[in-house]
């Protein structure tokens, strides 16, 4: 958002197809701790990762992000960055189900709501 604002190059890392599951923090800490309500409660052992209810390739999101903040992109393909987390959708969504779990924030209105604060908070 910072290098979109600016005007500057940004990298997308993993190129056009890579995907990733990303999570609006009000969710991430709701899901939290329904998971480990529901660990506690099923003697579970394991806390898995939190994510949204669908994978995002990151060209999807610098769309987005474009629309929001009026910007056009100065767009750079990177190479696969292996220290970023890959989760597949089928795993998010079994884990959504086991803990009966739903994204209240999705992607476009956590977006839009982050490009208006970030503009207002760095006087864009």
């Amino acid at each position: 958002t910072n290098k979109l604002l600016r005007e500057q190059p940004i990298d997308i890392k993993g190129g056009f197809n890579y995907k990733t599951a990303f999570i609006h923090i009000n969710d991430a800490v709701r899901c939290s701790i329904l998971a480990l309500e529901v660990a506690l409660l099923k003697n579970y052992n394991v806390l898995t990762l939190v994510a949204n209810d669908r994978t995002w390739n990151l060209w999807e999101i610098l769309d987005m992000l474009e629309a929001f903040s009026g910007k056009k992109a100065i767009r750079k393909g990177a190479g696969f960055d292996n220290s970023e987390p890959f989760i597949p959708e089928a795993k998010v969504a079994q884990v959504l189900e086991v803990l009966g779990f739903s994204p209240d924030i999705q992607m476009k209105q956590g977006l839009e709501t982050f490009v208006e604060w970030f503009k207002n908070y760095y006087q864009l």
